[in-house]
């Protein structure tokens, strides 16, 4: 259960970079994932709540990721290898932070 659920996040959070927006992204996607979470046995809530964060974070992984991200692009002071690789780095750490003490923090609410 734990572990298909971490398939899922990872599933969801790194399949962005297939896709051309936020709004793709969570209107292809989040219903779809969440009725699969739940399906496995995640609370609603925490597969809710979860999924929601991570299209969050999703909005820094790429030059096309969110709004803003262009615009930043085009103003070419980072290349588009360095900004996938830090894009990389970062999602790792906001996944370890989120999915970690995040989980433990749901858990001491009660939501798991």
């Amino acid at each position: 259960m734990a572990w298909g659920f971490v398939l899922i996040i990872l599933t969801y959070f790194y399949s962005h970079y297939f896709l051309a927006s936020n709004t793709v992204h969570v209107t292809a996607m989040y219903s779809a994932f969440l009725l699969a979470s739940i399906s496995i046995g995640i609370p609603g809530l925490y597969a809710a709540l979860m999924l929601a964060f991570m299209s969050n974070l999703i909005g820094g992984i790429t030059h096309f990721a969110n709004t803003t991200a262009p615009i930043y692009y085009a103003s070419q002071q980072v290349s588009l290898g360095r900004w996938w690789s830090i894009g990389l780095i970062v999602s790792i750490v906001n996944l370890l932070i989120w999915g970690g003490i995040g989980s433990v923090w749901c858990y001491i609410l009660g939501m798991l």
